[in-house]
């Protein structure tokens, strides 16, 4: 595994990176993490195929994240679509090839005692 736990997997027919595969970037978080917390880089011709979000431990109410650009801060993942208070994953299919470069991050509102996860980005470079 590289930096941030990436981790390659190989994809029969294309449409993947220069590599011919999709690459899934797993970047944890807590209830201290910086906010926004890139999540990746994205260049001109990278495609987002979806983002997942796996809560590994309970927020408090009143915690909320949102997933997007700093154009639109919740266009991957809206608060209202995540139930932070309960231990779950949820997979938001987002197939978005970029015409800009542009930072994908996690964006945090509130406060917790508690509470950590996962996300993980899976998409393609070129």
């Amino acid at each position: 595994m590289g930096e941030r736990g990436l981790l390659r997997s190989a994809v029969s027919g294309g449409g993947g990176g220069a590599d011919g595969g999709i690459i899934i970037t797993k970047i944890p978080f807590t209830k201290d993490s910086v906010s926004p917390l890139t999540l990746y880089s994205m260049q001109i011709g990278d495609t987002l195929y979806s983002v997942t979000v796996e809560i590994t431990e309970a927020f408090d109410p009143g915690f909320s994240i949102t997933i997007g650009f700093p154009s639109d801060p919740d266009e991957v993942v809206e608060s209202d679509e995540l139930d932070l208070e309960e231990l779950d994953t949820s997979k938001f299919p987002t197939y978005k090839t970029h015409t800009v470069a542009e930072v994908l991050g996690l964006y945090i509102t509130g406060t917790s005692t508690t509470g950590a996860g996962i996300v993980y980005v899976e998409r393609s470079e070129v």
